[in-house]
């Protein structure tokens, strides 16, 4: 039974290269296509999260299995799954590097995915479309949509001004890795709403110089 297999690898707490390396390395462990659907089932098995450190960890290396073998198609599954999670789990970020271990055809996916996560997970799927679309420019303008749609609905529909804040603060930080100077005046607009820190505001500074130097 591959979760055996799984409970019996080491913790990746403070190692977390274990995960990478498992998942480079699946043809050791003799998991292939063929364990799709358990992996699936580990992945969203809220009795995994919930239990102990070895069940917790065992569904980690099956989210990476499943990264590695690039199953896109169960996207829509695990973001179902991570819509359940608690964003305060510091291991929530690693939805962030399988999604990038997906690759360009994991896109859409994500873009369809940000009309219904939990707001304040919204930064996983921000900070992956962001990465991916740095690596395939073809997604640039869809993803920079995306964000743009994001932001207009939570500047009018959202009362909450901490969970505001913290969408924006994901966006911000999304068209900052993209370097996305086509967005720098409302770019502007958010620094000038909110405190950032200190790296944060460097990176706009830059992006700003940028924008100015093109500009003449």
């Amino acid at each position: 039974m591959l979760l055996n297999q799984l409970l019996q690898l080491p913790s990746p707490v403070g190692k977390l290269e274990l995960l990478h390396q498992f998942a480079t390395s699946l043809s050791q462990y003799q998991i292939d296509l063929k364990d799709v659907p358990e992996l699936i089932a580990i992945v969203t098995d809220a009795k995994l999260y919930y239990g102990s450190d070895r069940e917790f960890f065992s569904m980690y290396y099956a989210l990476y299995a499943l990264g590695a073998l690039k199953q896109v198609e169960e996207c829509p599954k695990i973001v179902m799954h991570l819509n359940r999670m608690n964003a305060d789990d510091e291991w929530v970020s690693n939805y962030i590097r399988v999604f990038e271990m997906m690759g360009e055809q994991v896109i859409p996916y994500l873009i369809q995915a940000c009309r219904h996560i939990k707001l304040d997970l919204l930064f996983v799927l921000t900070e992956s479309l962001a990465k991916l679309a740095i690596q395939y420019p073809a997604y640039r303008e869809q993803v920079l949509q995306t964000f743009d749609e994001i932001l207009f609905r939570v500047k009018n529909y959202i009362a909450c001004d901490d969970l505001s804040i913290s969408v924006e603060s994901s966006i911000l930080i999304g068209w900052l890795d993209m370097k996305a100077i086509e967005r720098i005046e409302v770019i502007r607009e958010i620094v000038k709403s909110h405190q950032m820190g200190k790296h944060i505001t460097l990176q706009i500074d830059a992006l700003i110089n940028e924008s100015q130097f093109k500009a003449i």
